[in-house]
């Protein structure tokens, strides 16, 4: 063997850093199983989370370069037969300036510029894809499917997950109930070890963005850097079968004309008279002859006058008989009621 080849395989060892030789991953955190069951209401109050594993954000990648960060955030995680949990405690020394807005599902560009959490989990640690979920403090979602490999981020895929978030005097909190049915991770009921990363954002003056983990600049991958979660067993994706029960109706209706609508006032008639009753003769004689009506049905006179006369259809208010006060009979005021609660119509001759 030539005398020069530990030579170059040590300086390929300090110089090719990055995904040829892998890197190493963040801590390693045990989770156990919730020590009861997990209500997801923003409160942390449930006693799963007093034995929660904790995992503390103890850098700031942007704007610093994994220094210590502004201020203090935990996170604690914890499974059951069902589905997966996390929750934040996120302190803040100013709760007042907490930036927090109700928004649409993914509304990323909004989102991001509120204070936030999110968390990713590479279910097959195999560092190439990561199930993606941000929350802001009241509780609004955002989820994408994260993959190093293809280079994306699809904000398009949508899981069924809850999510709730509380501003407190110390800041906010923000719990997280993910089914396990909603991820994709080998069905194995042996322990498994996920690749996990939680993330703060914390917009002030600039927005500053803690992480979970080391996140170098100078490395390629991101998953490679993730912390692991071992102690995960018993886990079952479900075979993801949904009903959704859908009810649909319709009606239909329509308006009798010829025995729903009344003429309330006839011009030079004193009484109400519906059409199709009560002395028609008389009705069309007040109204008809002067209309040129008289050959009509009452369901087309209603149909005519309503069609000829009515110029208005909603909130009407009744007009004063002006010409009625002069004796002058060539002139008054009628209003048409068609159909069974149809609108008020008025017209004026």
């Amino acid at each position: 063997m030539s005398k020069t080849a530990p030579v170059l395989l040590l300086t390929l060892m300090f110089c090719c850093r990055g995904p040829l030789f892998g890197q190493a991953p963040g801590e390693t955190y045990v989770v156990s199983p919730a020590a009861s069951k997990v209500k997801v209401d923003g409160l942390l109050n449930d006693a799963a989370w007093q034995k929660a594993t904790v995992i503390k954000l103890p850098f700031e990648w942007t704007p610093g370069d994994n220094v210590p960060p502004p201020v203090e955030t935990e996170c604690l995680v914890t499974f059951d037969r069902d589905g997966f949990y996390i929750a934040f405690r996120c302190f803040d020394p100013e709760p007042k300036k907490i930036r927090a807005h109700l928004m649409d599902r993914d509304a990323t560009d909004t989102l991001i510029q509120d204070d936030h959490v999110s968390v990713i989990i590479d279910a097959f640690n195999d560092e190439r894809r990561g199930f993606q979920f941000r929350v802001n403090p009241l509780g609004v979602q955002a989820d994408a499917n994260f993959s190093e490999l293809e280079g994306y981020e699809d904000f398009s895929w949508d899981a069924i997950w809850a999510s709730a978030g509380k501003i407190t005097e110390w800041g906010y909190a923000v719990e997280i109930g993910i089914p396990f049915n909603q991820l994709r991770f080998p069905r194995s009921l042996e322990k498994q070890t996920w690749g996990f990363s939680a993330e703060r954002s914390w917009p002030r003056s600039v927005r500053h963005r803690m992480i979970s983990h080391r996140q170098a600049r100078d490395i390629a991958c991101i998953l490679c850097q993730f912390n692991k979660l071992s102690g995960l067993e018993g886990l079952s994706p479900g075979r993801n079968l949904e009903f959704d029960p859908t009810l649909t109706s319709s009606r239909t209706d329509e308006m009798d004309m010829g025995t729903q609508a009344q003429l309330l006032r006839v011009i030079g008639e004193r009484e109400i008279l519906p059409v199709g009753e009560a002395r028609p003769r008389e009705v069309q004689r007040g109204q008809r002859d002067r209309e040129g009506l008289a050959d009509l049905g009452d369901a087309d006179v209603v149909e005519r006058l309503r069609r000829d006369h009515v110029d208005r259809r909603d909130g009407i208010e009744r007009r004063a008989v002006r010409d009625a006060r002069a004796g002058d009979d060539d002139f008054g005021e009628f209003i048409v009621r068609s159909g069974r609660g149809g609108a008020l119509r008025e017209g004026r001759r």
